[in-house]
């Protein structure tokens, strides 16, 4: 059930990840601002009262792993999930980069733009083309490949924003442009049933319809789809943030999972879910957390990984790792599973 961040670098050479015969897709959920670790998935039950919070833990459907209370659906697919945990070496920084391509290595694609580069900008599907790498929040990017190996963007293009609060401003505001074809068939939601779209939460939140979104865009045969959901840089009323924002996580991404699973589609699925860094287990004088890149908690799902355990531990009040991982270990055996090269190369062929 738990292992060390070495011990994870490792499966990279395990018969597991060697050569797959068949390369799986990504889907990339990014929570923008930083999560609470000791709030989500590393709760410390038994740590002062200052740094436990308002949150009570709840047992998994694997023995000895708990989260937040507010995570129930989640808790009951744990065995179909790797809990990072003790992530470290993180920036103080609001900087989707690091969770896009997979890396704090400055300078690095993202994840979809090593795909189109990997497999070619679009793929030919029996029902048509579809873009390779599809991002739906507006915030991948291509970095040193360059414009032709960008992910298709569905939102608006995000660069040059100030503060974080104009990103998530922007986000909600924008309305992704109009498609045809197999794209558009595939983000027309139109075509799930009425009960699948109130299972996503689709009209509890509007943000839920991207989890719906990303299903259905790699059903269609989309290699990379990466989504920006929430809102988590909580220095002020963490706790009443998070109980409203929790539970429509936990019914949007355990929906996903779900109909991945029952789909067949999870074991040539990866599913990465983080943000920038973890918070500070000290609540502060505003009932926040403020920025803490020392500690921070991470999913990886499906791919054909094996799950159902933790990777890596924080001390008993979640301020420091004690069996660290790094986002580079999370990764590679990811990237190999995606049927990327383990040492990215940030110049374009």
């Amino acid at each position: 059930m738990k292992a060390s961040g070495s011990a994870l670098g490792a499966l990279a050479g395990s018969d597991v990840f060697a050569a797959p015969a068949q390369p799986a897709a990504l889907i990339q959920v990014y929570l923008p601002g930083g999560p609470s670790h000791v709030d989500t998935f590393d709760p410390k039950p038994d740590a002062p009262a200052g740094v436990r919070g308002a949150f009570s833990p709840i047992a998994t459907c694997v023995p000895g792993v708990r989260f937040c209370e507010h995570l129930p659906a989640l808790a009951s697919l744990a065995r179909h999930l790797t809990v990072v945990r003790g992530l470290t070496g993180l920036r103080d920084a609001h900087d989707v980069a690091p969770f896009d391509a997979g890396t704090t290595a400055a300078g690095r694609a993202s994840l979809g733009s090593e795909l189109a580069r990997r497999w070619g900008p679009t793929r030919r599907t029996p029902c048509g083309d579809v873009p390779t790498a599809v991002d739906l929040s507006g915030w991948a990017a291509a970095g040193p490949l360059g414009n032709a190996f960008a992910p298709r963007c569905l939102g608006r293009r995000l660069t040059g924003v100030g503060h974080f609060n104009e990103l998530r401003t922007a986000r909600h505001d924008e309305e992704a442009p109009a498609e045809s074809g197999v794209l558009g068939r595939a983000l027309d939601l139109g075509r799930e049933p009425l009960r699948t779209r109130e299972r996503y939460a689709v009209y509890a939140h509007p943000e839920n319809a991207l989890f719906l979104k990303a299903r259905r865009l790699v059903d269609a045969g989309v290699r990379s789809v990466s989504l920006a959901w929430g809102y988590w840089d909580t220095h002020g009323d963490n706790f009443g943030q998070l109980r409203s924002q929790l539970p429509l996580l936990d019914r949007g991404l355990s929906a996903l999972l779900e109909d991945l699973r029952t789909g067949g589609r999870l074991n040539d699925v990866v599913v990465v879910v983080g943000g920038e860094f973890g918070r500070t287990p000290k609540v502060n004088g505003g009932g926040g957390r403020d920025h803490w890149p020392r500690a921070a908690t991470l999913l990886v799902a499906g791919g054909g990984l094996p799950h159902g355990r933790t990777l890596g531990a924080t001390d008993r009040g979640g301020a420091e790792a004690i069996d660290p991982v790094r986002l580079e270990d999370v990764f590679e055996p990811v990237r190999v599973r995606l049927g990327l090269a383990p040492t990215p190369d940030p110049r374009p062929e």
